[in-house]
């Protein structure tokens, strides 16, 4: 017998009441928790289930916010679980009004987190293990401090969660120690003429390249204050960029980006670091409401995305790189773009200089010395992506690990030469994948994060936008190249079949739910309804950009071939995606370039190049292999929890210890299943990528 905790988190609207969720289940092992006001919380757990001489008590928070009561719970329940290293799980079913999104059970203290949102209740996993004393975990998004702020190491340090992969390294590229009492300084100076001094400091959650800070000042007003972490890019060039893109965004193009108050982009200044101070954008973000927004307030916003991105659309480059200010870089000539009424303007103040996108930073590349641009065509922006992974695949003495795959003995095994050899077929071919309509190569600014936590709305009419944030990194870059579909529009189902203007069918959304026996009638009507308006927005938007920003859904089009994802593939293959590259090219050639039209109609003995059948097969096999490696890192991850791996590598503070120990056990039953000998056991040793 085993113990298995549980702590949840519910919201409940009516203030009157604390909080108030029956919930109840027909299958084994299932409790039944009635949460009141009162002091002491009633939990009916199975006669069946409950172990002579064993308590079974429960701890609980309240916290009252604007709108609703928040409230944490541990239960404690004793189940029977499958021996150890052995898990099942099932889908178990709940009633509508549960306000209950997810639930996983972890081994070793039996973790489960559940957040609010009124769904089924989906897969649980039970695993066999041991117990510990219960923990309760609060999340905030800010943390206020007290002076002296420099001597907390907390503004320094990356505190928001943990990583699973090279902790202490990814610890070390985001730590930067700056004068925190000298930018509240110089916040002070530039807030207003109202304010004498900054009186509070609060530290915004950590994001994955900066530190942000929230400066109150004595006279009420707020800005915020940004520091780069060592991992934010090219020291100088990225916050230079930074500044000049918001201030064209905001002031050319008229998009709601922050107003920069002060800003450094070296470290010879009395904060210690480079910086930027801002104003703090009105409203809330978008993230915090979303889920609760009525389809026509959706609606809305996303026509207003849209008009955001016809201005972006119609305003274009003469280069492609980064934006700065002409003084910032060195020999630069002035910017000339083409204004959104057909204008061209050359400004004096702004110029196109090198790139500041992750693509050009990321994974060793921003140590290397390549080609960032600016480029003046969108093939010499294309083909530098081409030299800069030759460049860095030749240059890092150990090729990083695969986010993807797992490979080992009898999987493929990756090296420079393959790398190479891909890439070499890619620049052999890339003026041939460009899209033919000219129009959509054109140079564009453009924000490629357009997700909720980025956009901020006004509470009292959501339709409002007040601002867009995270301008990092940004470049001018070929339109059919830019994140064109808006991350807001949250569309994680089938891929909707058909051109692109195809409009859902509610029946379809129906249809992907009638076999699933664990719902009810009543909860298959509302997953199908939710996902129906998820892909109406989708072809709305669609419909959008088709009627009012052609060549935006021209450059849509061009997204869905063959020819952009030969040209999109090629730009990662410092990390992976080699084998797959050649296997497409081999499959083209077999077929004689049918799918890519512009190389068929250039055809000539040896061009672009020729397999003899011995390439052919290693190409073959190096495919099965990278493919199988990469299903076993699916299943490695599915067998500890596939959500814990979210894109960015960290995992909450109070799932850290739970999740390394699932890795420990997984990791062990790895070893006992994959190596035939000692020899193998070695290699998949120095393979697995999550021992720190």
């Amino acid at each position: 017998m085993y113990i298995v905790r549980c702590v949840g988190s519910y919201e409940g609207n009516d203030s009157r009441r604390a909080l108030g969720i029956a919930a109840q289940h027909r299958h084994e092992g299932a409790l039944r928790a009635i949460h009141s006001n009162r002091p002491q919380h009633l939990h009916e757990i199975p006669r069946s289930l409950m172990i002579p001489g064993n308590s079974y008590r429960s701890t609980s928070h309240r916290q009252k916010t604007p709108d609703a009561f928040l409230g944490w719970a541990a239960i404690f329940v004793y189940l029977k679980l499958p021996q150890s290293n052995q898990a099942c799980s099932r889908e178990i079913r709940g009633r509508p009004e549960h306000r209950i999104v997810s639930a996983l059970l972890l081994l070793t203290n039996f973790w489960a987190r559940f957040q609010t949102g009124i769904a089924k209740w989906p897969q649980i996993r039970f695993v066999a293990g041991t117990a510990q004393k219960a923990r309760q975990q609060f999340h905030t998004t800010r943390t206020t401090y007290t002076p002296p702020w420099n001597e907390n190491e907390d503004f320094f340090r990356f505190t928001r969660s943990r990583f699973l992969r090279d902790e202490a390294k990814e610890l070390s590229r985001r730590y930067i120690k700056f004068n925190v009492e000298e930018l509240a300084k110089i916040a002070a100076q530039v807030s207003g003429p109202g304010a004498r001094q900054c009186v509070k400091v609060e530290k915004l959650a950590d994001g994955l390249y900066n530190k942000a800070l929230l400066l109150t000042m004595d006279d009420g007003i707020q800005v915020i204050g940004k520091v780069p972490n060592p991992n934010a890019g090219i020291p100088h060039y990225t916050t230079a960029s930074e500044v000049a893109t918001m201030d064209f965004a905001r002031n050319i193009l008229g998009t709601p980006a922050p107003k920069v108050l002060s800003w450094s982009s070296g470290i010879d200044n009395p904060v210690g670091a480079e910086y930027v101070i801002m104003e703090k954008i009105p409203g809330v973000q978008l993230e915090t409401l979303w889920n609760q927004l009525d389809v026509e307030v959706k609606v809305n916003l996303v026509k207003e995305i849209a008009g955001y991105q016809r201005d972006w659309t119609l305003t274009s480059f003469s280069q492609y790189g980064g934006i700065y200010y002409k003084k910032d870089i060195f020999n630069a000539t002035s910017l000339t773009y083409t204004n959104k009424n057909g204008e061209q303007i050359t400004d004096d103040r702004f110029a196109v200089g090198p790139s500041t996108s992750r693509q050009n930073i990321d994974d060793g590349r921003a140590g290397i010395n390549f080609d960032r641009g600016p480029w003046n065509s969108a093939l010499d922006y294309a083909k530098a992506a081409g030299y800069r992974e030759m460049t860095c695949i030749s240059q890092v003495k150990q090729l990083p690990r695969s986010p993807i795959g797992l490979y080992g003995p009898q999987t493929y095994r990756p090296s420079k030469e393959k790398k190479i050899k891909a890439l070499q077929a890619y620049l052999d071919i890339v003026e041939h994948l460009l899209p033919d309509d000219k129009s959509i190569q054109t140079s564009h600014l453009w924000h490629n994060d357009l997700h909720a936590e980025n956009i901020f709305v006004n509470p009292a009419n959501p339709s409002e936008i007040c601002g867009i944030i995270d301008w990092q990194t940004t470049e001018l870059a070929p339109l059919y190249d830019h994140t064109i579909e808006p991350y807001i529009l949250d569309y994680q189902g089938p891929r909707m079949k058909g051109d692109l203007l195809q409009r859902p069918d509610p029946k379809e959304a129906q249809k992907l739910f009638e076999d699933d026996t664990d719902l009810t009638p009543l909860d298959k009507k509302r997953k199908a309804d939710s996902l129906f308006w998820k892909m109406a927005l989708v072809s709305l938007w669609r419909h959008t950009i088709h009627m009012g920003i052609e060549p935006l859904f021209r450059a849509l089009e061009f997204r869905e071939t063959l020819k952009f994802t030969l040209l999109i593939f090629a730009r990662n293959l410092l990390l992976d995606g080699e084998a797959a590259y050649l296997a497409i090219l081999a499959e083209q050639y077999r077929k004689n370039w049918e799918d890519i039209p512009a190389l068929r109609s250039n055809l000539k003995k040896g061009f672009p190049y020729e397999f003899t059948p011995d390439e052919l097969k290693v190409i073959d096999s190096d495919c099965e292999g990278a493919t199988n490696g990469i299903n076993i890192m699916g299943d490695v991850k599915e067998a500890v929890g596939s959500h814990f791996f979210r894109v960015d590598g960290t995992v909450d503070h109070n799932e850290y210890d739970e999740v390394k120990e699932c890795i420990r056990l997984t990791k062990e039953d790895f070893m006992s299943k994959y190596p035939e000998n000692e020899e193998q056991r070695k290699e998949w040793e120095a393979a697995w990528p999550f021992d720190d």
